[in-house]
């Protein structure tokens, strides 16, 4: 699929997901009135929140990701300009909150494990997966596709095109085909999949023509080697955050309880259904969530409901 039309879709399903909360309420809020994105922290058993910064001017940002040594989190955002959207762009801020700016224009970032370079979604010619070296400058482009993320062995970079999910490997160039239309059941997968911590599986959302989503875990090495639909719905949004220890996912989905967008929790080797994470206030719209390399902390954004 071409890489504009790649980009289209992930601006209509992004938008659509953020519709999700406001929908399932019975509101329908085209743009948030200040105009602004707010990052969290929280520890891993949901104490602490504290907010980390905000990004005015920017009243969607997405992706967060944190740095191999816990110290900067790259993330991407869009604002309008009149009727117009502009380029995603990728940012950076320190851990702490301070010195939040404009890196490269780029989507939804991911680090290598060494902290040099990001691998991100671009549109500007020629568009597709590419690699940046962490002070934005373009290093290489891998691919037609979207949605790229490093394996935490520094391997492997998944990314998806159209229904096909593919895995490019750092050291050769070489791009295989992990799920295809003939191998999976999604007329859509999306962006933002999560790695386990040994890079042999990853987590992705996967869209089903009878409109039900799927969370589902696939073998790096290919369908045939396994493939688990872990959790069914109508709609969660498309960020999974696997926990460096390996037993916890996290992600997004309305809550009927709390009548809000809240995080949810489950462990990927167990068939339990997912449980919301303790700790959330229930006023408020958290997702996005990512983990910080010691697992110790969650980064997400959190809004007004």
């Amino acid at each position: 699929m071409h890489v504009i039309a790649l980009y289209r879709q992930y601006a209509l399903a992004f938008g659509a997901a953020l519709l999700v909360g406001s929908m399932a309420a019975g509101v329908v809020r085209e743009s948030y009135a200040d105009d602004s994105t707010e990052f969290f922290a929280v520890n891993a058993d949901g104490s602490g929140w504290r907010r980390l910064f905000r990004v005015e001017g920017y009243p969607e940002c997405h992706s967060p990701a944190v740095s191999p040594d816990g110290k900067t989190i790259a993330f991407s955002g869009w604002k309008r300009v009149g009727e117009q959207r502009e380029q995603d762009k990728i940012f950076l801020a320190n851990f702490d909150g301070s010195r939040v700016r404009e890196l490269c224009e780029g989507s939804a970032p991911s680090w290598s494990p060494d902290g040099k370079f990001l691998a991100c979604g671009r549109t500007s010619r020629p568009g597709g997966v590419w690699i940046m070296t962490a002070d934005g400058k373009p290093h290489k482009r891998l691919h037609n596709g979207w949605g790229a993320q490093w394996s935490p062995d520094g391997k492997q970079i998944v990314f998806y095109g159209g229904v096909k999910v593919m895995v490019y490997e750092v050291e050769t160039g070489y791009v295989r085909q992990l799920l295809t239309a003939e191998t999976h059941p999604y007329k859509q997968v999306f962006w933002n999949m999560g790695w386990s911590p040994d890079s042999t599986q990853i987590c992705f959302k996967g869209k089903k023509a009878d409109g039900d989503e799927e969370l589902a875990i696939v073998d790096s090495a290919g369908a045939e080697f396994g493939l688990k639909i872990r959790f069914t719905t109508k709609t969660f949004l498309p960020d999974i955050a696997w926990h460096p220890r390996g037993d916890r996912i996290v992600f997004s989905k309305w809550s009927p309880e709390c009548k809000v967008v809240q995080l949810y929790e489950l462990d990927p080797e167990f068939n339990d259904p997912p449980v919301l994470m303790p700790g959330q206030d229930t006023t408020r719209k958290n997702y996005n969530p990512c983990w910080t390399p010691d697992g110790e902390q969650l980064v997400l954004i959190s809004r007004e409901a």
